[in-house]
């Protein structure tokens, strides 16, 4: 009787593959950049099983009306790769410009599904940047005064700030940036629509299984497709409780 498939004999590389392996492992370390992962939930404001018939679809104070909450915030050691836009990747992957992979090492815990977030822990420009209409969120959103907007991302500085007639707004004389909220000092008339360029702590989500990669039967880590999420996440809304990037180690 057959007593399987022979695995060990079939690798044939055991010395060289675990050199190799302790390599990439180490260049991970090395080369990789401190990101913040967080476990997504489902809100349970969403719909449950079918014995759920006191469902309701309201806007929801905790999700704030995306339908996932972020928790188990842990900062992972990554190493980050651009994708460049080609007919291939967005045939095989789904990918389109701007999306991004990372890898991480086989042993990251706890391990990261999708719809999980990650965040980077440097400054990124957001690509052609954030339009808003003057003060039309802080009518809906309990958590933005009269004189406040919210923006994608928790902001690190701004480049250029300019509304639909061609006013000039500067950082820190006509507004302050605080996280996701922009201030105003010197409020601009409402529901002008104004267009900002800024540097941000990008938010990404895992829109996809992570793929998993293995020699032979050895896990080397998973491979993760990344993509904004504010693309991923039309309904994107200010969170009120964010992870604070100062309770970990940048390395």
């Amino acid at each position: 009787m057959s007593s399987g498939p022979k695995f060990f004999s079939q690798r044939g590389i055991s010395a060289g593959f675990y050199k190799h392996h302790m390599a990439q492992e180490e260049m991970i370390l090395r080369r990789g950049s401190a990101v913040i992962h967080e476990t997504a939930i489902k809100c349970t404001c969403r719909k449950g099983d079918i014995t759920d018939v006191s469902f309701k679809i309201e806007l929801c104070e905790r999700c704030r009306g995306e339908g996932v909450l972020y928790r188990n915030p842990t900062q992972q050691i990554g190493l980050v790769t651009n994708i460049r836009q080609s007919y291939m990747q967005s045939s095989q992957y789904q990918t389109m410009p701007g999306d991004c992979m990372i890898g991480f090492s086989k042993d990251i815990n706890p391990p990261i599904q999708e719809f999980d977030r990650i965040t980077f822990t440097w400054a990124s420009t957001v690509t052609d940047g954030n339009t808003f209409i003057r003060g039309a969120e802080a009518k809906i959103n309990p958590n933005l005064l009269p004189n406040e907007d919210r923006i994608y991302y928790k902001a690190a500085n701004v480049i250029w700030c300019e509304d639909e007639n061609g006013a000039i707004y500067r950082q820190g004389v006509d507004f302050v940036i605080e996280g996701y909220k922009i201030r105003w000092l010197i409020v601009p008339e409402a529901n002008l629509r104004i267009s900002l360029k800024y540097t941000a702590y990008l938010e990404w989500i895992c829109f996809n299984n992570p793929f998993e990669r293995h020699d032979n039967i050895d896990d080397i880590g998973p491979r993760i497709m990344l993509r904004k999420r504010h693309v991923v996440s039309p309904k994107y809304t200010l969170e009120g409780n964010p992870p604070d990037r100062t309770l970990f180690s940048l390395l």
